[in-house]
């Protein structure tokens, strides 16, 4: 075999300047040195290697507790990350906690009477655990609150006492971890008030100062400046004027005066619903206040300081604005409209804080198509517009994006060889630069392409697991949708649950990796339970044992732990290039020429001499560092 290496490298793959670091390698093979990676290199060149990697073992997290498949899990941003979990081994459903490594559970909730934990939410900082659950009477949810640092800490009741047979509180932690604004019946059964209570204070502060038993809260959501993690107001839905009609209104945390937002109504009026800028400073709702059986679009400050204005301009007929989006810094907003053809809804976008006329966004759209589906969104930055819509096609459905302020500049996303199924759902990437989409054939594919427009990669192209063969998505392709997946907050990888699996795909690769571990027949992956820690790098996930319980809890590194072996870092283990590079190394090849010839991966991260050397030096070289 020796000489099979030295005559197979000598003509086919090295330059004569590597005669000498040949015979050193030799000579460091036959005493012994790193001879598991020797044999690698020989099996590369014999091209005995597999062509995916394998993922890492997964960690187990419930410790023989029997995990809840709703609702989910969380992971929180301490450090050491910790898992929270829904318990349901016994008849009370309990809160517990594990750090993301495994290890010991810790029981954070209450377990005497009722039903137990029926939700709960991670504090933004991780401190602490807000749960509904009713230990003290049963079907009378409680709001409580734990520390989460590890030990059974006692909770402590910030609701106070809820009406009779109440469960249905909704609950949000303000961006400060300071204080929880919850809406719930705790003085009138069937009276829902809005409700903030400041964690070092024992008061509970009434927000939406309702004056009769016969009013109510429908809806509610904090304004909060996402990139400065602060808020001020809270913003709600409530028939606070008048019984069963309902008005948008803010409110400062700490209390006072609710301010109208949505202005003088028609008595018929309804607020469909409202969406606030990410950065807090304006509110975008739809609201037939105007004219009966029309849903237009306004836009307020979320304080009130100015009125209301409409924001979409006039309709034909009687169609309504469908959805709708504003831009983080609240100046702009786009929406689904049917303006200037009878029943056909196209994209618009608008000025948020001007009273003007609307740019058409979608471009011109063949004659008989039916026009922009009720799927659109923004990228993050606010930038572009994506959206779904049969505009080139009568009967297809395929994929766009577009600049929010400019008129005839629409792109298409979707993949032209799709004319057959057509696109389903998708989701834009965090970074704002690529879009992740699924068609609607029987498999469901899964495709990735930038938001500008460009080729498109279907990241799920069947593999291989034993003898089951997938391919990404779920089994009806009717009941699709874009949240069965996530992406990681670095774009670099979609994690999604796929016929019975947990699948990772690096964005814009064709290299699917299955990383849900070892199964047996009827184990399933819970696709409505999984997350992603903060850093995108581990997938928390439920396994449902042939659907009959118990539910097990798992971890698993979504890169499929980051085989050492994958020099290039694509995701895959490869003859032809890691294996190639890894031999040349063990050669003695150092710098450009480590690489010489080879044509990396669109997926790979380590292309440089520096950065492949650094891998490989910590490969050979040091028994540390992974």
């Amino acid at each position: 075999m020796l000489s099979h290496w030295r005559d197979f490298g000598r003509e086919a793959v090295f330059s004569t300047a590597c005669a000498s670091p040949l015979e050193r390698s030799l000579k460091k093979l036959c005493l012994g040195k790193m001879m598991i990676l020797k044999l690698f290199s020989i099996w590369a060149l014999l091209g005995l290697l597999p062509a995916a990697s394998t993922a890492s073992p997964r960690t187990q997290l419930s410790d023989g507790a029997r995990a809840y498949d709703l609702p989910g899990s969380a992971i929180s941003p301490t450090t050491p990350p910790r898992v929270l979990f829904v318990d349901d081994s016994s008849p009370i459903q309990r809160l517990r906690s594990v750090l993301l490594t495994g290890g010991t559970t810790v029981l954070l909730s209450p377990a005497t009477v009722g039903s137990g934990v029926r939700s709960f939410k991670v504090s933004p900082d991780g401190a602490n655990v807000a749960f509904l659950a009713d230990p003290v009477t049963a079907f009378q949810c409680e709001l409580w609150v734990v520390a989460n640092n590890g030990t059974a800490a006692t909770p402590v009741a910030v609701s106070g006492p809820i009406a009779a047979n109440s469960c249905g509180t909704t609950y949000e932690w303000t961006p400060d971890s300071l204080r929880l604004v919850f809406s719930a019946q705790r003085v009138t059964s069937g009276k829902n008030e809005l409700f903030s209570k400041l964690l070092s204070s024992g008061t509970v502060i009434d927000l939406s100062q309702l004056a009769t038993a016969d009013r109510s809260v429908s809806s509610f959501r904090i304004a909060t400046n996402e990139a400065a993690g602060t808020a001020s107001r809270v913003v709600f839905v409530a028939d606070r004027t008048v019984n069963d009609v309902p008005e948008l209104f803010s409110v400062p945390l700490g209390g006072g005066t609710p301010t109208k937002l949505s202005g003088a109504t028609i008595s018929t009026a309804v607020i469909s619903d409202f969406l606030i800028a990410a950065d807090g400073s304006r509110v975008a709702f739809r609201s037939n206040r105007d004219a009966a059986g029309v849903i237009d679009l306004y836009g307020v400050p979320v304080d009130g300081s100015t009125a209301a204005i409409k924001l979409s301009g006039t309709l034909l007929g009687t169609s309504d604005v469908g959805a709708y989006r504003i831009t983080p810094d609240g100046q702009r907003v786009v929406f689904v409209a049917s303006k200037d053809t009878a029943n056909v809804f196209e994209v618009y976008g608008a000025s948020a804080t001007l009273v003007g006329a609307s740019t058409k966004l979608s471009g011109a759209m063949l004659a008989g198509a039916s026009g922009v589906f009720q799927t659109l969104n923004l990228t993050p930055d606010g930038q572009r517009v994506v959206f779904a819509a049969s505009k080139d096609s009568a009967t297809l459905t395929e994929l766009y994006s577009a600049p929010i302020n400019a008129a005839n500049a629409t792109v298409k996303l979707s993949d032209p060889a799709l004319a057959a199924t057509g696109v389903s759902g998708f989701t834009v990437c965090p970074n704002s630069l690529c879009v992740v989409y699924t068609d609607r054939s029987a498999s469901l594919k899964l495709f990735s392409t930038t938001v500008t427009g460009g080729a498109s990669v279907d990241m799920s192209a069947p593999i291989g697991i034993g003898d089951q063969t997938f391919s990404v998505g779920i089994v009806s392709s009717a009941t699709a949708h874009s949240s069965s997946y996530r992406i990681t907050p670095d774009s670099s990888r979609v994690v999604n649950p796929a016929r019975a699996r947990l699948l990772s795909m690096r964005i814009g690769v064709n290299a699917p990796l299955d990383i849900s571990g070892p199964m047996i027949v009827g184990d399933t992956v819970e696709k409505r339970a999984f997350t992603l820690s903060a850093d995108g790098a581990t997938a928390v996930f439920l396994i449902n044992q042939g659907n009959l319980g118990p539910w097990d809890l798992f971890a698993t590194r979504v890169d499929g732990g980051g085989p050492a072996l994958d020099i290039d870092g694509d995701g895959l283990v490869t003859p032809t290039i890691d294996g190639l590079i890894l031999m040349r190394w063990q050669l003695g090849v150092r710098g450009t020429a480590l690489f010489g010839g080879i044509t990396f991966p669109v997926g790979a991260t380590r292309t440089a001499a520096s950065t492949l050397e650094d891998h490989l030096r910590r490969l050979t070289e040091s028994a540390r560092g992974w």
